[in-house]
């Protein structure tokens, strides 16, 4: 079971780091300017995502999981 939560964890942090890339790819093409919601929202989901990655990782490693 809990290979099945890291699993989903995993993938769940790959759709968010997935999303975060699309948006910031999206709001740059989409014309909008430096200050746009985007270029805020976009790096904060792949920053989400890899740190959801990392701390799975160092708890799995760390025998706490």
């Amino acid at each position: 079971m809990r290979d099945f939560h890291k699993n989903i964890s995993n993938l769940l942090s790959l759709v968010l780091i997935v999303l975060g890339a699309i948006i910031t790819i999206r709001t740059l093409f989409g014309g909008a300017d430096g200050f746009a919601l985007g270029f805020l929202l976009g790096p904060l989901f792949v920053a989400a995502g890899i740190g959801r990655i990392y701390i799975n990782k160092k708890l799995t490693r760390g025998g706490e999981r």
